[in-house]
């Protein structure tokens, strides 16, 4: 069961409009809520969709690695682009 944070604080407020915050009134009030049977369950993929997000979970991660990869080759070149090009002649392209 998943009980909505905001929900919880909204229904605390309706109840009670004291400003004091505790743990007790946390949980008298999300005891209420799902008593009153205003709660979620939780959703499990399976299957299928397991794969898609594992998939796109790998993704995200490889695009993050290929920016920051690029980004640090980028920084190397404009360090070292001076000695780079008082070896290389010029007219060869440095990479194919």
């Amino acid at each position: 069961m998943i009980v909505n944070p905001f929900t919880v604080n909204r229904s605390k407020e309706l109840d009670d409009n004291s400003p004091e915050k505790s743990d007790l009134k946390d949980s008298k009030t999300i005891a209420l809520l799902v008593k009153d049977g205003r709660y979620s369950t939780s959703y499990l993929p399976s299957g299928v969709y397991v794969e898609i997000s594992e998939a796109s979970v790998c993704r995200d991660q490889i695009m993050k690695q290929h920016v920051r990869l690029s980004n640090q080759i980028q920084g190397w070149l404009q360090k070292f682009s001076w000695s780079i090009l008082s070896v290389m002649p010029i007219g060869i392209p440095l990479v194919d």
